[in-house]
């Protein structure tokens, strides 16, 4: 039997989530944050990269946004120097925005340090990062912090509402899912 990475937990059988703990991997992906930090102050183009990518993720974990959702949202991070930014909502027919937050542990210089290369990222650079730094695919970065608003007591409508989904029935089988396992395994004896 193989060890899971750190910050990993079981998924909900039958679907592709990786049961990924959103508190472990934002320890996790801080702690990578201020190692790249480091390293990308020292230059290149590559150390440089590496810090973007981190970004990334952590954007998409705190929101649980889409990759391709949160490089935007680091590119507007860049250009505004803001710490929300409206960012085009991916697979929606009619263009629509939903609001993405810079997550607390990222500064303005981490933005300034990647802004050279943030034109030049992509969800596939990103993916395979997550993949092989992370042992995860990036979606469960989103689902992750669906779970965390879950197991809060936020209600489907509003998670919804924050992930920028109009039909609920996806959403309402993955939650409903997860807290009948989490019902069952305390049910003791």
């Amino acid at each position: 039997m193989t060890a899971r990475p750190s910050g990993r937990r079981r998924g909900v059988p039958g679907t592709w989530d990786r049961g990924v703990d959103y508190e472990g991997m934002m320890r996790r992906l801080t702690r990578m944050l201020r190692e790249a930090r480091e390293s990308a102050r020292r230059g290149g183009r590559r150390r440089i990269g590496r810090l973007a990518d981190i970004l990334v993720l952590l954007i998409q974990l705190r929101n649980g946004c889409r990759v391709g959702e949160a490089i935007e949202a680091l590119r507007r991070f860049c250009e505004t120097g803001e710490r929300e930014v409206e960012v085009r909502i991916e697979k929606k027919r009619v263009p629509q925005t939903r609001t993405v937050v810079l997550p607390r542990s990222v500064t303005r210089e981490d933005l300034r340090l990647v802004s050279p290369v943030v034109g030049g990222l992509n969800r596939h650079r990103v993916k395979a990062f997550a993949r092989y730094h992370l042992g995860v695919n990036t979606h469960s970065m989103r689902y992750a912090f669906v779970t965390r608003l879950a197991e809060r007591g936020v209600s489907a409508q509003l998670i919804a509402k924050i992930l920028g989904h109009s039909d609920l029935s996806h959403l309402l089988r993955y939650t409903q899912k997860a807290k009948a396992l989490e019902v069952l395994r305390g049910v003791g004896g």
